[in-house]
């Protein structure tokens, strides 16, 4: 499998490389939003995360300069069900944003709500990417509890 999503857990999930290629660690979290992608991507409040839409279809109406919540993305990567556009795929790409499409997004928050946040991977597009090796790698990260990320996000003067 060359692009997956694994977690802490052992949990895997399959889906397709839209993004940029190679390998993201972060906690997995989900948002509900049905709109502002590029907005959440771009919220500091993601910072080192994994985020998992529950959208149907992320992508749909593009990307704007004047959407973004800060100047650079936050999150680490993105998880799709459904990717549309080139030009949002593009934008992630560009940026360096692993972005996996065609994931079981529904499978995904429902293990996600009841088991909780947790630490993760998104591998894409990675050759010779095994499993059992990015699981290694992911339950090496630090956990996110008590990790100081606001100084990494805040601005340095006003």
């Amino acid at each position: 499998m060359s692009a997956f999503v694994v977690l802490e857990d052992g949990t895997v999930f399959g889906g397709t490389s839209v993004g940029a290629p190679g390998f993201a660690f972060g906690e997995a979290v989900f948002t509900t939003a049905m709109t502002g992608y590029q907005e959440t991507v771009t919220d500091p409040s993601y910072a080192a995360q994994i985020v998992c839409f529950t959208a149907p279809m992320v992508g749909n109406y593009g990307v704007a300069a004047g959407r973004s919540e800060s100047a650079k993305p936050h999150a680490v990567a993105v998880v799709m069900r459904e990717a549309r556009g080139p030009e949002w795929t593009d934008w992630l790409h560009d940026r360096g944003i692993p972005a996996l499409s065609g994931v079981d997004t529904r499978a995904l928050v429902l293990h996600l709500r009841d088991r909780g946040a947790m630490r993760g991977a998104v591998v894409a597009d990675a050759d010779g990417s095994d499993v059992a090796e990015a699981l290694d790698a992911v339950c090496a990260q630090p956990s996110m509890n008590g990790a100081a990320l606001a100084a990494r996000v805040s601005t340095s003067s006003l």
